[in-house]
Order: structure tokens, then sequence, then C-alpha cells
């Protein structure tokens, strides 16, 4: 599993785009520590121009009393800023795709 989550995310850093993966298994299978070693690898990758800087979020669903305040956490932990989640949604969809519409960051 290391191997295909780390050439997912390492293929998306070096291609510059975004992507998605679906991790799933029941507790204490070692989602978590596989996810955070592979993070440990290209932060290690990166630190040496093997690919380019990255910076990573991580997110817990457990310890989210709903789903909308995964943009709380992603927002705060992007930019130490913390609002509501509708007001986050908001602020991270200019960050993320102000650029498209002539915005560039």
């Amino acid at each position: 599993e290391f191997i295909n989550i780390f050439s997912f995310v390492e293929g998306k850093l070096l291609q510059n785009t975004g992507g998605c993966m679906y991790i799933s298994g029941i507790p204490g299978t070692g989602k978590t520590a596989t996810v955070l070693e592979v993070s440990r690898h290209l932060q290690n990758a990166a630190s040496t121009g093997e690919i380019p800087d990255f910076k990573f979020i991580e997110i817990n669903g457990m310890r989210l009393t709903e789903p909308r305040q995964a943009y709380v956490a992603i927002l705060k932990q992007l930019t130490g800023e913390k609002t509501t989640a509708d007001k986050a949604a908001a602020i991270l969809e200019e960050y993320f795709c102000g650029s498209v519409r002539g915005k560039k960051k």
C-alpha cells in the first residue's frame, strides 16, 4: 500500500496536478501511519529538490462534528485562520480556484 500511495501522490506533485485517493479500512490497520510515512518520505524528497515543495494537511474525519467542518480544518492548517464552515469554504474556493478566473495567487 505504501508504494501505491507514494507513487500516486508523487506523480501528482511532479505533474503539478490535483487528485484524490480514497483510503479505507477497519480501525487499527495502519492507514494513518502509512499516509504519514508517505508524507515524511515525500517531504524528504522535496527538501532535496527531487520533487516540488508541498504542504501536507491532515484531517481525521472521525474527529469532525459534521462534514462541513473539513473546510474549517483545512483553512486553519493552510493559513492559520479560523472561521465558520461556510466562510472557510468560500475562502478555500478562492484560494484554490481563484487563479482559474485570472486571479493568480
